[in-house]
């Protein structure tokens, strides 16, 4: 299936043509992909897992790491922390992110602009 060599120049029914012939060859590629993944999943008795936000892992283990260490903490002792117990944060500047979804955690999560630091609501 060769593509019209400029879609602006060749007519517009062969350009419409050509999309439909690409739509239909790669729903049959889906169908090809949909039935190996059944087939693998079926051999290996693993189904395919959906991949799971990493939030509220991040967000789980930042309150462990503030509730075991009794006290406010910094964004960076924090970060530092959750990498060590392999929790990975993507992000070109990861920090911030984590930072950002503290506040899905209102609830529990409190930043003390006093002491700039992290602690947990129950927490003086």
């Amino acid at each position: 299936m060769e593509p019209p060599k400029d879609l602006f120049t060749v007519p517009l029914a062969e350009s419409v043509q050509f999309a439909r012939e690409r739509i239909s060859y790669l729903e049959k590629e889906i169908a090809k992909l949909k039935t190996f993944i059944a087939v693998a999943s079926e051999l290996t008795g693993n189904e395919p897992r959906p991949k799971r936000s990493p939030t509220p892992v991040i967000l789980d283990t930042a309150e462990a790491i503030l509730a075991e260490a009794g006290r406010p903490m910094t964004n960076q002792e924090i970060y530092r922390e959750l990498v060590a117990r392999g929790v990975k944060i993507s992000g070109r500047e990861p920090v911030h992110n984590m930072t950002a979804k503290f506040s899905l955690r209102r609830e529990t999560l409190i930043f003390d602009r006093e002491l700039k630091r992290w602690r947990l609501k129950d927490e003086s």
